[in-house]
């Protein structure tokens, strides 16, 4: 039996695993990724590595060519100065900081190299070509066209000496023609990412922030309580959400929690944001709200929640269970906190709100909303009743 076909396809199929796994550009990402922050300090980092690789090159030319001088020097110092940018980005993720800085810094170096384009470093004029496109992506598009009009503009002045005559028009139309196609698809990519981003931190139905949206929102208000910032959580539930959805469609029951998310939003300021935290779930997050202001902020919340229902004839009341952060306290507890308060209200007769235990100025009865509902035209004699 000749066994010969069998080997080659053994060894093909050897080499066809080997080299997907090499070349699996999407595997390969994800293994690149895990050690940023995110996408864009792995961008901004590639972007500084290859300037390295450049600059590095020109300075190994540049010593082959004439020894140890200031231009070798400052071609080592942008070398220290790329580094620690891709350090510095990889370590703290200040995506735009480091950007404007690493476009500046950049286009600053190419001018030079123009200038000095005839006295000692030949061929620099094709490094604006380079540092043009890149930074539409490092950097805003306003600050990239800045940049890329100084260079223009220094080349119309002052021209290489590699471009004469009538290649100085072209090179400079070529640059321009760079430019506008470089502004052109940052505009698309940046716009693709920005529907992106809505789809990954939206809900779908509502608008509002989803649970990932919120558990970014925690991490950075725990790290602001560090330094002293203060900060207030709500959790509000729908009270009988269910009954709702039994009785009048689920149809109904979308309308009802949009109608939340719109009123809510006219009645909280502008820093405040507000999530879908589950079904019938919403989490408020209050910044720079202290323990004095909590009753207040939900007070207004749950006074505007009942006009507006009112005003669109749904019988639909809702519980609230605030916390504020502690300084020192973890996500999981400020949330627990929270859960626990919106209990409390919920064993109350709902249609009202409780503020955490641990501040008994505002919380040891709870507060309900229910005589501010009488302002509003409401009938009822307590917290637990509803609309009729």
């Amino acid at each position: 039996m000749n066994t010969k076909p069998m080997r080659c396809r053994r060894y093909w199929r050897y080499w066809r695993r080997l080299l997907s796994r090499v070349f699996n550009e999407e595997r390969a990402f994800d293994r690149l990724q895990s050690f940023w922050p995110s996408s864009d300090a792995l961008l901004l980092t590639g972007c500084c590595l290859i300037a390295l690789l450049g600059i590095t090159s020109f300075a190994a030319i540049k010593w082959t060519q004439g020894g140890l001088d200031w231009i070798l020097i400052g071609m080592l110092l942008l070398v220290l100065f790329f580094a620690g940018a891709a350090v510095f980005v990889r370590q703290t993720n200040r995506i735009h900081l480091t950007g404007m800085a690493v476009a500046v810094v950049a286009s600053a170096a190419v001018t030079i190299a123009l200038a000095l384009d005839s006295n000692g470093l030949p061929g620099a004029w094709a490094l604006a070509i380079p540092v043009i496109m890149a930074n539409f992506f490092v950097t805003h598009a306003r600050l990239a066209i800045v940049l890329a009009a100084i260079m223009v503009v220094f080349l119309v002045l002052d021209t290489p000496s590699a471009v004469v005559g009538n290649e100085k028009i072209a090179f400079v139309m070529a640059l321009i023609c760079l430019v506008l196609l470089s502004l052109l698809f940052s505009w698309h990519w940046n716009r693709q990412h920005y529907q992106l981003d809505i789809l990954a931190r939206r809900d779908a139905l509502t608008g509002a922030g989803n649970r990932r949206s919120l558990e970014l929102d925690i991490q950075v208000r725990v790290a602001s309580r560090a330094r002293g910032e203060s900060c207030a959580i709500a959790l509000l539930d729908l009270d009988n959400f269910k009954h709702l959805n039994d009785s009048f469609g689920h149809e109904f029951g979308d309308r009802v929690l949009v109608s939340v998310v719109e009123m809510a939003g006219q009645a909280l300021r502008s820093g405040d944001r507000i999530y879908r935290f589950g079904g019938d779930e919403f989490a408020i997050v209050f910044p720079g709200t202290p323990h004095e202001g909590v009753a207040a902020a939900l007070t207004k919340l749950h006074a505007a929640l009942a006009r507006g229902f009112e005003q669109l004839g749904q019988s639909v009341t809702v519980s609230t269970g605030a916390a504020c952060l502690e300084p020192g306290e973890t996500a999981d507890s400020w949330l627990r906190r929270a859960d626990q308060a919106l209990y409390r209200a919920k064993a109350a007769g709902r249609d009202c709100f409780r503020v955490d235990e641990p501040f008994k100025s505002v919380s040891a009865e709870g507060i309900s909303h229910c005589s501010l509902a009488k302002q509003a035209g409401r009938v009822g004699k307590g917290p637990g009743e509803r609309l009729k």
